[in-house]
């Protein structure tokens, strides 16, 4: 893929498969979230999964990856979140504007 390619791909955004899957992993993590933090608002909630959904891009020996594993999907699919050339920057999650990751939120928090 050359890099005209990839701008391209970044332009039109994601999938609606895609988004469908982001929306699962959320309410997984969210679920996880509840038990731990029951009395927490929507806003921190949002804030909290927000940070977990941007540490599974990390490498698994990373802190911030440790702090965040327990409440991370059992299992995703790493290729999202980070390009396999170990440049999360240009992931499909990494991609998206902050205006598609809290639509993607409430979707989750429904």
């Amino acid at each position: 893929m050359n890099k005209s390619q990839k701008l391209i791909n970044v332009v039109e955004g994601i999938s609606s498969s895609q988004r469908k899957v982001f929306v699962a992993y959320a309410k997984e993590i969210l679920a996880k979230l509840k038990k731990d933090f029951f009395d927490a608002d929507e806003k921190q909630l949002r804030m909290t999964l927000r940070k977990v959904m941007q540490n599974m891009a990390l490498p698994k020996d990373n802190p911030n990856y440790k702090n965040s594993a327990k409440y991370m999907p059992d299992t995703f699919d790493k290729k999202l979140f980070d390009n396999g050339d170990k440049n999360t920057y240009q992931s499909v999650w990494m991609s998206m504007t902050d205006a598609a990751h809290d639509t993607v939120f409430r979707q989750a928090m429904k």
